[in-house]
């Protein structure tokens, strides 16, 4: 009877590894035809009449119980793949899961309340789905650019979500500022900067403005990939000064860069990046805050307008450029009234849309 149990199991086991959910049910009905399983039971048990020793007798026992619950598994997915839902496409499947990505990140438990942020408990969020059922985990584990998000939240969860992308571009998104955020939780975030550089494909941080040469120090890898880079720096003192972005980040290479957003810090105008650039936004505190008596916009990196425009010429594929509390003081660079005199020079449009502002307007955006 032991014989006829492992013949079975082989058999079901073979046949429903080698093909889909069609062929696993015809396994079972060829497998399972006929078979008398309280017959079976009761013979099999009988074998053990011939065992002498207590030790081999629960061995054997604990082998058939680990063969039954497979053969129980295998029949609670088949029974699954009746249901109405399974009838969709495993490509369907996946831009479902890609939906739950995005609505159902995985959380970390927190003590902190606010009210934007109340105090939750630890989550795998949209993670579950692979323990709904074998298809769905199958899909969701055949999909590796749903495990590039990855989650600094849980670190077990990080390292899966790492190996499972396996050569997806990885976005990195972090917001040190709401749930459990810590020096541990940094530490993540720059180990996989570090780490996987050259699959880094958008960066996107929000930290305190006291986090900010910690933050640099995970930007010393070269980075072939990166589309997208954005850095807010939160809580920032207003008798501090503008943080700049060094030249130097990620080897001084990011070729595949073309977004840029920086908010409570800036870039160098001579920068290497700025060429490629399709969109690029900076955004600075309000300079008419007065702090011990002096304004703040004397402690800015500000550009003049020669080395704003020479930053500006040589970036043709520019489609959107907003500026907020970033340009220089106009009203002491360059009259206002004045129109340029130049024509049929690509700066011109702009030399006049700069000279007819405000020198209050707080946000200048512009669409080219």
């Amino acid at each position: 009877m032991r014989s006829s149990l492992e013949h079975v199991s082989r058999r079901v086991f073979h046949k429903s590894s080698s093909g889909g959910h069609n062929r696993l049910g015809d396994s079972f009905a060829i497998a399972m035809l006929g078979l008398d399983w309280s017959s079976f039971t009761d013979a099999h048990l009988a074998e053990f009449d011939n065992v002498s020793s207590i030790e081999d007798t629960e061995a054997i026992i604990a082998q058939d119980m680990c063969e039954i619950e497979q053969v129980l598994s295998i029949l609670k997915m088949r029974q699954n793949t009746l249901t109405p839902i399974h009838r969709l496409p495993a490509d369907i499947f996946a831009d479902i899961f890609s939906f739950l990505v995005v609505l159902e990140p995985p959380t970390a438990p927190t003590t902190q309340y606010s009210v934007a942020h109340p105090t939750v408990s630890e989550s795998l969020g949209w993670v579950r789905i692979i323990h709904v059922c074998r298809r769905w985990r199958t899909i969701a584990l055949d999909q590796p650019m749903l495990w590039s998000n990855v989650s600094f939240e849980l670190p077990l969860l990080m390292d899966a979500m790492l190996e499972r992308s396996r050569g997806a571009l990885l976005h990195i998104r972090k917001d040190f500022m709401s749930g459990r955020s810590d020096k541990k939780c940094l530490d993540r975030v720059g180990f996989v900067l570090i780490s996987e550089s050259s699959r880094v494909r958008c960066i996107n941080l929000t930290f305190p403005y006291t986090a900010w040469d910690d933050i640099l120090q995970y930007f010393r890898g070269f980075a072939p990939r990166l589309e997208s880079l954005s850095l807010s720096r939160v809580g920032m003192a207003l008798d501090k000064s503008v943080q700049v972005l060094p030249a130097a980040v990620f080897d001084g290479s990011a070729a595949s860069l073309r977004r840029l957003c920086l908010r409570n810090c800036s870039i160098p105008w001579t920068s290497p990046f700025l060429p490629g650039l399709s969109h690029l936004e900076i955004s600075l505190p309000d300079p008419s805050n007065i702090v011990s008596g002096r304004r703040l916009r004397t402690r800015y990196p500000l550009p003049t307008r020669r080395e704003l425009l020479d930053a500006l010429r040589p970036m043709p594929n520019l489609e959107t450029l907003i500026l907020e509390w970033t340009l220089p003081d106009i009203s002491l660079i360059f009259p206002i009234s004045p129109s340029p005199t130049r024509a049929g020079n690509a700066s011109t449009s702009f030399d006049n849309w700069l000279s007819r502002r405000t020198p209050d307007s707080p946000c200048h955006a512009l669409s080219l």
